[in-house]
């Protein structure tokens, strides 16, 4: 048994670029209907390039055949739990 901590950039929160401080209703203002898991983020990530990080995660946890615990941000975690079961990022916004 092993208790190692590290920190991956992997985990690190979704970023948000221009949007980054900014409330949802600030960020609706300037762009009307937009979504975080659907349209990403200007100057910020888009859903392909979380859904990358994602899937990196994935592969690593599964290769490990381990326990392993993972903190990060709440948005980034959605998207992990989507990928996990096989889905699209955009199911993290359920």
């Amino acid at each position: 048994y092993s208790a190692v901590a590290a920190v991956d950039d992997d985990l690190v929160e979704w970023d948000y670029g221009a949007y980054e401080g900014l409330t949802r209703v600030q960020i609706h203002e300037r762009a009307p209907g937009w979504r975080l898991f659907r349209d990403g983020c200007p100057d910020g990530e888009s859903v392909a390039e979380v859904s990358a990080r994602a899937d990196r995660m994935i592969r690593r946890l599964r290769a490990l055949n381990d326990d392993a615990l993972l903190f990060s941000s709440g948005h980034f975690m959605r998207a992990l739990a989507a990928r996990w079961l096989g889905l699209d990022v955009s199911y993290g916004r359920l």
